[in-house]
């Protein structure tokens, strides 16, 4: 009988998964750009550890096979583990260190006597000591050296130099170092203490450059190395060596050569062979609708109808006409595609498409989008005019710019066949100051045999760019069964209040500028009106944050019931401020308001505002207002995610010397 293991795959089998789990890739280990690649926020590799004891026993050396220290708290965590088990200290082969952390490096490079490859960065705050890694220099002998170097422009300071100078004492006594990626794409004299070190040392055989021009600088200091190969980085145009004279330098180059599209090259000869039968015609046998139907699909692929769908722009109209001119048949099954997805650029563009629809009515338009024109007020109602044109009754998205009646005609009667009355409308961006002259029965009844659910009964995102308050006051009246987003500029000033009244508890969606809410009242809250957003997005103009009585999160609203199903707060704040006075009312808000309204908002997991990124280094994340905003939030098990929609993630601390916190990265 077999023993009982956690898992049923043989160690050899698990170690070849987890070891592409785990692998980290050299040219992220050896990256000097002012960018950490590791400053990221996904899941930590440990986590594989945690899946069984089988994972945790085969994971461990990968795991510590190639460590990146990015903070003083992932120091000093690394040091009590090599502490309480030396064995861990043996697996670790590459070591990356992007600062100095203090005293706890000391006991890192003690423990771990077999680092071959050693990655350090001289962009060091004075603030951060140098101690424990110049004390812990002598105590490994790496083969291969990277180094980040100080940015020209900030002076080095006490702990640079103290490190620089304790790398330049380590390199003769580090008999094994062969490798050494000089990062100094400028001013290749900064480096020139660390060459020195090399040469008076011998052992250099291989060096790392950015481009051409440092190779040229490396082979010229390193003369008295005993060099074999100089490895260009960045690709290389295969003809820039014409412009290297030394022919010993250019046998000891590497690179990667440019790539370049050859469109000639890359297409191979197709052989032609004529037909067996000069006379044949495929599917001439099949019935009509066969051929229509396959010829019908290739031209919906080779009109972009599918990309058109979802992205107006992506394909030119001279790309798709000349495939309505090969035959007679390309263009009775072409035009339908030709006109499915309608673009206007130009102000001409719909008088023209006005009577090319005129003359083609077989076309149905799905989706009408106007890029930079304005469409004249005579025009637009013509195209929607459904009784005048049956090529509409499939239209699902409009968004056209259209220009206000001239001023014979100020207002428009609302009982005419306006976007409303499209019966597969979805979606509609309404950017008209239009006014409408409202009667008793602003809205015509529907037929006998129409839906009872009126105009718009599929109408699904409502967008609002631009519009005259007798527009807000038309669809009062209408039922709009589907509407689940609704949409407001942020330069509108109209009231929302009675729309959101009566449709309010229909939307899922909000996206209204902040301004909007706060001429509700203090005792009427946005969410009060629309009790069932699952999401709602505020539009912060002023760069001052919602107050919780415009949010309806407090016990002076007028329902003081729970928003159940409300789960993501954005916040728009297109500009960000150094104002203490606001960042005070900002923090109240992430802090007290947030916070203390669960009992309101008892399923929100997300506040997301896209004007910020998260911080990329230690001394940026202990000075950013936005990690203390996000851990205070994430007490209440609430995410806050920045401009790439990131969330934050806790990081280890440890307790600093003066009574502080040190957050790790």
């Amino acid at each position: 009988m077999l023993p009982q293991t956690d898992t049923p795959l043989p160690d050899e089998i698990t170690f070849d998964i987890l070891s592409r789990a785990l692998d980290v890739a050299d040219s992220a280990f050896a990256d000097a750009s002012a960018v950490s690649p590791f400053a990221n926020y996904a899941e930590s590799p440990s986590a594989y550890l945690l899946v069984c004891k089988a994972w945790l026993r085969v994971a461990t050396p990968l795991l510590y096979a190639v460590v990146v220290l990015r903070s003083k708290a992932q120091a000093a965590a690394l040091a009590r583990a090599l502490s309480g088990d030396a064995g861990l200290g043996q697996f670790i082969k590459k070591l990356r260190v992007e600062g100095g952390y203090g005293t706890s490096m000391h006991t890192v490079l003690r423990c771990a006597p077999n680092v071959e490859e050693l990655y350090l960065s001289l962009k060091i705050w004075s603030a951060d000591s140098t101690d424990g890694l110049c004390q812990g220099l002598p105590l490994i002998s790496p083969t291969r050296l990277i180094v980040r170097p100080v940015p020209y422009s900030r002076p080095p300071n006490k702990m640079t130099l103290k490190l620089e100078e304790a790398v330049v004492n380590a390199i003769p006594a580090w008999d094994r170092l062969t490798v050494f990626e000089c990062p100094y794409a400028e001013e290749q004299w900064r480096a020139d203490r660390l060459v020195q070190a090399l040469v008076h040392a011998k052992r250099l055989h291989t060096v790392a450059v950015p481009s051409l021009r440092v190779a040229k600088w490396a082979h010229q200091a390193l003369q008295q190395c005993p060099l074999q190969v100089i490895q260009i980085k960045e690709p290389t145009w295969h003809g820039a060596l014409r412009l290297v004279d030394d022919h010993g330098l250019k046998a000891l180059l590497r690179y990667k050569v440019a790539a370049h599209v050859h469109l000639r090259s890359s297409i191979e000869p197709v052989s032609r062979m004529g037909p067996f039968k000069p006379l044949f015609t495929p599917v001439g046998a099949a019935p009509k609708d066969v051929p229509d139907a396959v010829w019908s699909r290739v031209l919906y692929f080779a009109m972009s109808v599918p990309e058109r769908a979802t992205d107006p722009t992506c394909a030119d109209l001279p790309r798709r006409r000349p495939l309505l001119l090969v035959s007679k048949t390309f263009h009775r099954l072409g035009v339908p595609h030709m006109h499915a997805h309608i673009v206007l650029k130009r102000w001409c563009a719909g008088t023209h498409l006005r009577k090319i629809l005129a003359h083609l009515p077989r076309s149905r338009i799905e989706t009408i989008h106007c890029t930079a024109a304005v469409v004249p007020w005579d025009v637009f109602a013509a195209l929607l005019d459904v009784d005048a044109a049956h090529a509409h009754a499939a239209l699902r998205e409009c968004h056209v710019r259209a220009e206000a009646p001239a001023p014979q005609q100020q207002e428009c009667p609302a009982s005419e066949p306006w976007p409303w009355r499209l019966p597969h409308l979805r979606r509609l961006y309404w950017h008209c100051c239009a006014t409408f002259a409202l009667t008793a029965d602003p809205v015509p009844a529907p037929d006998a045999d129409a839906d009872v659910a009126g105009p718009l009964p599929q109408l699904e995102d409502l967008w609002i760019l631009e519009a005259d308050q007798s527009f807000l006051t038309l669809l009062l009246s209408m039922k709009l069964p589907s509407l689940r987003l609704l949409g407001i500029s942020q330069s509108l000033a109209l009231d929302y209040a009675p729309f959101l009244e009566i449709h309010g508890a229909k939307l899922r969606a909000l996206d209204v500028p902040l301004a909007c809410i706060e001429d509700l009242g203090d005792s009427v809250g946005i969410l009060d009106l629309c009790p069932n957003l699952c999401t709602l997005a505020l539009g912060c103009d002023n760069v001052a944050p919602p107050s919780a009585a415009a949010l309806g999160l407090s016990s002076s609203s007028r329902s003081g019931a729970p928003a159940l199903s409300l789960e993501k707060l954005t916040v728009l704040v297109y500009r960000w401020t150094r104002n203490k006075t606001l960042h005070a009312r900002w923090d109240a808000f992430f802090r007290d308001t947030l916070a203390g309204a669960r009992t309101f908002v008892p399923r929100l997991r997300e506040v997301h505002v896209p004007c910020f990124r998260w911080p990329t280094s230690e001394r940026d994340i202990a000075a950013s207002c936005w990690v203390r905003w996000a851990e205070s939030l994430l007490a209440q098990d609430v995410r806050l995610t920045d401009k790439s929609a990131r969330a934050w993630r806790p990081r280890l601390q440890v307790q600093a010397s003066g009574g502080g916190r040190d957050t790790g990265q």
